[in-house]
Formats: structure tokens, C-alpha cells, sequence
């Protein structure tokens, strides 16, 4: 036999029942909401540290050329003298050769051939700077100067010195070049080395 008996739940129950599965509902809510700003602040806290691991690196490699520049700096005084000690060497060894001096000729010849290019360099940039600054140099050490004199050098040095800046840039570009500075200016290849 069957009984056809509903269950009647009081009012009661059925709110606390409600309630519970609201509360249920609203507190997996929460954790799950929870969960997903806990990985958004995780995800933003690796944003953060890849940044920071990034801008150390290319603090570092701007460090590492900043050391390659200063290395490259110092070195190029030293560059030109260095050769021409090893040549007049070269030449020294020649002069004292007990066989005779066979080579001595082309070693003498490499020492001065070695000191005019680099003097044709430092002249080339002297000359770009001489001439109306010369007449102005001089101009100004008389008493009294002549102002209109002073006035016209002035205005020529004006007309000429676009072409007179190239020039002088150029010369001076050739003179880097031989002291190896050019390397500077040149993207860095292998990791930041120059060399």
C-alpha cells in the first residue's frame, strides 16, 4: 500500500533550507571569486618581475658598453703611440743587426710613413680651423683692434662655416677612425662587445 502522504515543510524549514543553499551558493561565489583575484595579483606580480628582471638586463648591458666605450676612450691615446714605439723598435733592431741593417730602409720608412698619416689627420683638422680665425686671433691682439676688420672676419667665418663644419667633422671622423674610435658609434654586435 502506498500512502499518498506529502511532506509539508513549515515555512521555517523551507527558509532555513533557502538560506542555506543561498549562503552556500554566495560563499562558493566568494571563493570562487577570490580564487580568480588571487591569480589576477599573481599574474600581476609576474608582469611586475618580468619588468624588473627586463630593465635590469638592459641595465646591465648599458653598463657593459658604458665599460666598453670608457675602455675604448682610454685606449685610443695610447693607440697611435704604441705603433709608432713598435716601428721605431722595429727600425732599432734593424740599425743593429750584425749582418747588416738589410731592412733597416723600409723599417725607417714605415716610422715616418705611420707618423705623417696620423700628422696629415691633426693638420687636416688644424687647417679646417685656421685662416679667418687666424686673421681674428691676430686682429684681436692689436691695440686697439680694428672693429671693422673684426666685423667682416666674423661675417665670412658665418658664410663659410657649414661647408667649414662638414669639413672639420670630416676630418675629424678620419682622425677617430684611426684611433679606433669609430667602434663607438657602431651598433654593438655579440652581446654588447666592440670588440
Amino acid at each position: 500500500m502506498q500512502s499518498n502522504r506529502k511532506l509539508v515543510m513549515s515555512p521555517e524549514i523551507r527558509a532555513a533550507l533557502i538560506g542555506a543553499a543561498v549562503a552556500i551558493l554566495i560563499g562558493g561565489g566568494t571563493i570562487w571569486y577570490q580564487r580568480e583575484a588571487v591569480k589576477a595579483q599573481e599574474a600581476q606580480i609576474q608582469l611586475e618581475r618580468e619588468k624588473t628582471a627586463k630593465a635590469e638586463e638592459e641595465r646591465d648591458e648599458a653598463r657593459r658598453r658604458a665599460d666598453t666605450y670608457r675602455k675604448l676612450l682610454e685606449d685610443a691615446p695610447t693607440k697611435f703611440t704604441t705603433r709608432l714605439g713598435q716601428l721605431i723598435d722595429e727600425a732599432s733592431k734593424e740599425s743593429n743587426r750584425k749582418e747588416g741593417p738589410s731592412q733597416l730602409v723600409p723599417a725607417a720608412k714605415a716610422l715616418v710613413s705611420a707618423r705623417d698619416g696620423f700628422r696629415s689627420d691633426l693638420e687636416s683638422v688644424k687647417d679646417r680651423l685656421d685662416s679667418e680665425i687666424d686673421q681674428l686671433s691676430r686682429e684681436l691682439s692689436r691695440e686697439p683692434p680694428d672693429m671693422q676688420k673684426i666685423t667682416e672676419l666674423v661675417e665670412i667665418l658665418k658664410r663659410k662655416w657649414p661647408a667649414k663644419k662638414e669639413e672639420i667633422e670630416l676630418a675629424l671622423r678620419k682622425l677617430m677612425a684611426e684611433l679606433g674610435l669609430v667602434q663607438i658609434f657602431q651598433p654593438a654586435v655579440g652581446g654588447g662587445q666592440t670588440r
